[in-house]
């Protein structure tokens, strides 16, 4: 999800959650697991160009209920994984509270939050593609 226009904030509670413009993408992060699997951190491997791939925005206008987003992708046209943000462990608005008591969150911040479903092995030329309530909002091969 990526912080609207707020400027800066310092601890949001839960009850003011809503006030904040929010869009929302998917993403699909990339991991060489060879490199943890050598003793690598866990960051370095999934930290390196083209690691992070993220979709086209929705504003959160096109979004009914921020705790019951429908979501899903496809790889190859087949259904590779599906859910709702009710199936995450956090609540939306409990995760950005938490956040806000260590991190200043200011306008254009990206909030990533963790994924659904097993990892896969990405191979070459594989079509992606993930929808948010049924909006096509990611659509790549990868190279």
């Amino acid at each position: 999800m990526q912080i609207g226009q707020v400027g800066s904030c310092s601890f949001l509670p839960t009850d003011t959650m809503m006030l904040l413009p929010l869009e929302w993408t998917l993403r699909l992060q990339i991991c060489k697991k060879q490199l943890a699997k050598e003793g690598l951190p866990w960051d370095l491997a999934k930290s390196f160009d083209g690691s992070l791939v993220l979709g086209s925005w929705l504003s959160i206008d096109q979004i009914k209920d921020v705790n019951m987003i429908q979501f899903n992708t496809n790889i190859n046209e087949m259904p590779s994984s599906e859910g709702f943000t009710n199936d995450m462990l956090h609540k939306i608005d409990e995760l950005i509270e938490y956040i806000s008591q260590f991190i200043t969150i200011k306008t254009g911040d990206l909030l990533i939050t963790g994924g659904v479903g097993e990892e896969q092995e990405v191979l070459i030329n594989q079509h992606f593609e993930g929808f948010i309530e049924n909006r096509k909002v990611l659509d790549f091969y990868s190279r």
